[in-house]
């Protein structure tokens, strides 16, 4: 009567255990094909769900004259089921988002991209902090440009979740140091005039390495300015009406040195 139990709770732990390997995967390997995410998910939950129920049915069957017996026993297998789809299976919006910074000096884009916006930020040292602005245009088609400028320190945020995320809030902090006239052409850095962060919000970051969000940080000030990035985000996720802090994950603690304004020509 009851050679069948441990067999089902044996196939239940397994699929408890595949769902959480689906869950653990995407931080250990970001990189992995959907399909493998599908194939560990949907194999749990078919091992977690199904070998119960089969069990009271085959019971039910054999031993049809426990009437009462085999109807508790199907209303618990369904408040199983129920309390497994509603708090024990993990599934692919509850993992924590993955958020990569990078940073690297470069040639202002010469097009617009695919969504027709380059996005910046200007820093300066006597203004009040200012969001993303941008620029837009037919994708492809030859973008506009600040000023003087041809080189500018380019940063993604990539999100390696499987959901997106908003309302990103992210703040650099920032260093202005006196640029120092040493001959026509050099200049140096001198004492720290002032220290400041510089919030910046995004409003969705899609998932996937194909889909990083791009921003490009000017220096709109006279003086040398040191940018780093913060450890931590703060972010929305899709289900959620609050704002949560997570990790921002980078190769290094980012550095940047931005040149003064009329230096970068």
């Amino acid at each position: 009567m009851y050679n069948l139990v441990v067999p089902a709770a044996i196939a239940t732990a397994a699929g408890i255990g595949m769902d959480l390997m689906a869950n653990m995967l995407s931080p250990y390997w970001p990189d992995a094909p959907h399909w493998m995410f599908g194939v560990l998910f949907w194999t749990g939950v078919v091992l977690t769900v199904l070998p119960f129920p089969m069990w009271v049915i085959w019971k039910c069957l054999h031993y049809g004259q426990y009437l009462l017996g085999c109807l508790i026993a199907a209303i618990s297998s369904i408040i199983f089921i129920m309390l497994i789809f509603f708090l024990g299976l993990p599934h692919e919006s509850k993992g924590n988002p993955i958020i990569f910074a990078e940073c690297n000096y470069g040639l202002w884009p010469s097009a617009y991209p695919p969504n027709g916006r380059i996005y910046f930020t200007n820093i300066q040292s006597s203004s009040a902090p200012s969001s993303l602005g941008y620029f837009f245009g037919d994708p492809g088609s030859q973008s506009s440009r600040i000023g003087p400028f041809k080189f500018d320190h380019e940063c993604k945020l990539t999100n390696y979740s499987i959901l997106p995320v908003f309302d990103v809030k992210i703040s650099l902090y920032a260093i202005f140091k006196e640029a120092i006239v040493e001959t026509a052409t050099a200049r140096k850095s001198g004492n720290v005039k002032v220290t400041r962060e510089w919030p910046l919000e995004i409003p969705k970051i899609d998932p996937g390495k194909e889909n990083p969000f791009v921003f490009y940080i000017v220096n709109f000030s006279k003086d040398f300015v040191d940018i780093s990035l913060p450890r931590t985000i703060t972010l929305r996720r899709e289900a959620d009406q609050v704002e949560q802090t997570f990790p921002l994950n980078q190769p290094t603690h980012i550095y940047l040195l931005l040149m003064p304004f009329n230096e970068d020509k």
